[in-house]
């Protein structure tokens, strides 16, 4: 995503694809412009575009580069963090970092109690049903659930934004504590003075979940999870389609057995009440 539009928009477009091997799809917004490509080679190429030419942009990961995330319980909360690197390396796993959850004071940053709780990023490409089958760690029975991330919209720390990562943000840096134009470490705002968000212009942090344009992504994201589950969950039609409704097939004519021959040349004709012989009955006179 592009967050504005190209001075020569044709000349431009023209330019970076003929560095593409498939033309990149544009689909313009009302501020900014959103581009696909088709291949990783050619992500990489239309990034390297866009960072030269010095424009304001967020991208997503690709299907090949994202990190899988599992939580890890089971494992008593004194085991260094270490070990249960060291034991997940020895089955052939490549770990790219493991995170154990504690509670630290935030005066002195000290921590106060650790949780068996542990946060595994696996490197991209792993096979998480491998991972899964995992049933024994540090000599300990151990479980594998889901990563939930804590806070339902995703929010990047580096342009206060919704909807991306600061990983893949090109915008410009915005501080979470007031609304100037740099990064949250340079900020001199005097200590007690209130914040202001960058996102709203109201007296809070810009993460704070309160925040009514934080309200207002959740909601859409909701909005739009229910949609997705409502089209999965659609009941399948009762009812035949027309081309195959009972009245548009023939009548079966059921065909008449051939009649039966019996002893004595008596005739029986099934499923009919009439006889016929072939005996001569005398006329009798009074």
């Amino acid at each position: 995503m592009i967050y504005s539009f190209l001075d020569n928009h044709s000349s431009t477009l023209k330019h970076v694809n003929e560095k593409l091997s498939t033309p990149a799809e544009v689909k313009s917004k009302t501020v900014h412009l959103l581009l696909y490509t088709k291949s990783s080679s050619d992500h990489s190429i239309l990034l390297s575009e866009i960072e030269s030419a010095k424009l304001a942009y967020h991208t997503y990961p690709l299907p090949d580069a994202i990190q899988p995330r599992l939580v890890l319980k089971g494992i008593p909360p004194n085991v260094p963090e270490g070990d249960v690197r060291t034991g997940l390396i020895a089955l052939n796993l490549s770990v790219v970092r493991i995170s154990q959850l504690t509670k630290t004071d935030r005066a002195t940053s000290t921590v106060l109690t650790k949780y068996p709780i542990f946060i595994i990023t696996f490197a991209p490409g792993t096979d998480m049903r491998k991972v899964l089958q995992i049933r024994k760690l540090c000599h300990c029975i151990i479980t594998w659930e889901k990563f939930k991330n804590s806070r339902p919209v995703r929010q990047c720390f580096n342009c206060q934004s919704f909807g991306h990562s600061s990983n893949f943000c090109g915008k410009p840096p915005k501080c979470v504590k007031c609304d100037q134009s740099h990064a949250t470490k340079d900020c001199i705002k005097p200590v007690g003075s209130l914040p202001k968000c960058v996102n709203c212009g109201v007296d809070h942090p810009a993460n704070f979940s309160g925040c009514p344009r934080y309200q207002q992504q959740l909601h859409y994201n909701q909005r739009t999870a229910s949609h997705k589950l409502h089209q999965t969950r659609a009941p399948k039609p009762t009812s035949l389609p027309h081309r195959y409704q009972q009245a548009n097939f023939p009548v079966l004519q059921t065909p008449h057995p051939p009649p039966v021959r019996h002893k004595h040349g008596l005739t029986l004709q099934r499923n009919r009440r009439t006889y016929r012989t072939n005996f001569s009955v005398p006329h009798l006179t009074p």
